[in-house]
């Protein structure tokens, strides 16, 4: 299975729930959010919300500015 993270193909994956991939990855911001295939995912969701092979994820970090 592959995936998107950030425009970055993640290649060699297993199944797996949204929370499984993320302890996965070793550099995580502090604060972020997730979209998957442009639908936010709330952070209650993540152990539902099951990987398919093509999807996108977008990792989005606050900001601030005015």
């Amino acid at each position: 299975m592959q995936l998107l993270l950030n425009g970055q193909v993640i290649k060699n994956l297993k199944p797996c729930s949204l929370t499984e991939f993320l302890q996965q990855q070793t550099q995580l911001p502090e604060q972020f959010a997730i979209a998957c295939n442009g639908a936010f995912v709330a952070q209650g969701n993540y152990d539902q919300t099951l990987l398919s092979d093509g999807d996108d994820l977008e990792l989005l970090v606050p900001m601030q500015g005015g």
